[in-house]
């Protein structure tokens, strides 16, 4: 089990957008698992995706928002034992060496439980 999981709830994503961030996911220079929390989406996420060994995809049988989603994968990356977990939306991409800056400046400042990272529009807005 890698030490980093990404946190994705979604709600009828499109799959190409889906397909964007999952590929800024898994191009990560130090390796990540990634729980797709589907928050009730009317095509279930299972059946958009191919089968991966790196992605745990949970479904909620009904919408019931975001912060029902979160809970409902951080319950299942605690039980699982990830030291850390990376927030991410769908349409996000990352940048490949964030995990890696991430995990060395937790590992350097024991003390730390949260750190966030710089964002930039890359898009369209509005």
């Amino acid at each position: 089990m890698r030490r980093t999981v990404f946190l994705l709830p979604v709600y009828n994503p499109p799959l190409d957008v889906l397909a964007r961030t999952i590929d800024s996911l898994v191009g990560q220079a130090e390796a990540a698992d990634i729980v797709i929390v589907d928050d009730g989406s009317l095509q279930s996420v299972g059946e958009m995706l191919a089968p991966r060994e790196d992605i745990v995809l949970l479904r909620l049988e009904r919408n019931r928002g975001v912060t029902a989603a979160l809970n409902h994968g951080l319950e299942y990356i605690v039980n699982q034992g990830y030291e850390y977990v990376a927030r991410m939306d769908c349409g996000d991409t990352s940048a490949p060496d964030r995990v890696a800056k991430q995990q060395a400046y937790m590992d350097a400042h024991p003390a730390t439980d949260l750190v966030g990272c710089l964002c930039r529009n890359c898009g369209r807005t509005g």
